[in-house]
């Protein structure tokens, strides 16, 4: 079982292993940081930041 290291929601081993780290660690999920952010990234870099919407 999965959880998301930022809020502690559970999430799918499934999603874990798609949108986690390289060890199936979360470390954001759709509750906390928005499913756009972590098709970014966010799920599985502890320390990702949103790029700037002008920044190109």
């Amino acid at each position: 079982m999965a959880n998301c290291e930022n809020c502690g929601v559970f999430v799918t081993e499934q999603f874990a292993q798609t949108f986690g780290d390289n060890a199936g660690t979360v470390h954001a999920c759709p509750e906390c940081k928005g499913m756009t952010a972590v098709k970014r990234g966010a799920g599985a870099n502890p320390d990702y930041e949103p790029r700037s919407a002008n920044v190109r």
